[in-house]
């Protein structure tokens, strides 16, 4: 072919592309929408025209909703042009009759959209509180572990001065339980603790902290046991005040004050300082589950002392009162009524189911 034939074909060529691509763009991009939705948005509109009179603001609503819809589309028929004309004509003469509904519906979205943010905020809050305490929590188990590493190895080889110590506060524990007076427990705690004071300040205590530990908290409780004796006479005049009471009034249900509370409080101490030298003993050993076993002792221990010391008070308090209620005069000794009896009675058990709680607490290590 001749140029000229292959320009002319050329040229022709360029003007059939852009015919066919401007037909392809324009039903592309022809909006249908009008045509689409005539029915649809014609009964709607009718229906708003209906329910101007019954319920102007739902008329209202609708008319704002279809122009809405609309003013995003082109129109070309002009009758779907006049109804959207007459509604919204429609629309703003309703708009004084249900502008207060308007405010009030705003200020609703306003406040369901503060408390989404707020629950959104406090839920994000959440989950980073959750994953901080995760992340304290991932650390304080590997510390843990690396402190349990590092006690098993102490406790491979223990010194002598830790079984010295510990065998101290076992012969302690030995003479409160074939029977000891006062005057001597005062004498033996003072022995014991001697020996462990040395050993938790010397370098060899201070290397072994959990057997430290449970070695002053068993002294503490030894220690606790004779300020309770010191108290012992007090006590016992009240349990005697009850006791006779109890049997002038022929009760049949023996209550708690026929068992000695100073003794039982005695227990209570022994009890709590024969857990902990339970304890130490296998933790020589080099025994992992006395260590965690300690760890939850420890964990107790302030919690455990601080109740014994509130019920001794309140032991006090209680013998106080039992002392007061008793009437003595030159003619005759009275005692103490019935109904104070019942309610020492029900006050003592109070206390005794605290102490319950302590040694449970104690034992479970919480």
């Amino acid at each position: 072919m001749s140029a000229a034939t292959k320009i002319v074909m050329g040229v022709c060529g360029a003007i059939c592309a852009i015919a066919v691509g401007w037909f392809v763009w324009s039903v592309v991009t022809r909006d249908n929408w009008e045509a689409d939705n005539d029915t649809r948005i014609s009964a709607r509109l009718e229906e708003a025209n209906r329910l101007q009179p019954s319920n102007p603001f739902a008329a209202y609503k609708t008319y704002d909703e279809v122009l809405k819809e609309a003013e995003h589309h082109k129109i070309n028929s002009q009758q779907f042009a006049k109804k959207l004309a007459d509604a919204e004509a429609s629309r703003t003469a309703l708009y004084p009759k249900v502008q207060d509904q308007l405010r009030a519906e705003e200020a609703e979205k306003q406040r369901q959209a503060d408390e989404e943010a707020r629950r959104a905020a406090a839920e994000k809050q959440r989950l980073a509180q959750a994953e901080e305490e995760k992340r304290a929590a991932d650390e304080k188990s590997r510390a843990e572990q690396e402190r349990q590493k590092t006690a098993i190895a102490a406790y491979r080889a223990v010194p002598q001065s830790a079984r010295t110590a510990l065998n101290a506060v076992k012969k302690l524990e030995a003479r409160t339980e074939v029977g000891i007076g006062q005057k001597d427990y005062s004498t033996v705690v003072g022995e014991a603790w001697g020996d462990v004071k040395v050993f938790v300040e010397s370098p060899d205590g201070k290397a072994l902290p959990d057997l430290s530990f449970l070695l002053v908290s068993a002294m503490a409780k030894h220690k606790l046991a004779l300020e309770i004796w010191e108290k012992k006479e007090r006590i016992l005049l009240f349990e005697s005040e009850m006791q006779r009471l109890h049997f002038e009034l022929h009760a049949t249900e023996i209550p708690f004050f026929t068992q000695s509370l100073s003794g039982e409080l005695l227990q209570r101490c022994w009890g709590a300082a024969r857990r902990r030298t339970e304890v130490a003993a296998p933790l020589l050993t080099a025994d992992l589950a006395a260590l965690a076993r300690a760890a939850g002792l420890q964990k107790a221990d302030a919690s455990y002392d601080a109740t014994l010391r509130s019920v001794l008070g309140d032991v006090e308090k209680l013998s106080n009162a039992v002392a007061g209620a008793s009437n003595k005069d030159d003619a005759e000794y009275k005692g103490i009524s019935p109904k104070h009896k019942a309610e020492f009675d029900s006050r003592a058990k109070e206390l005794l189911h605290k102490l319950d709680d302590a040694d449970s607490q104690d034992k479970e290590g919480r």
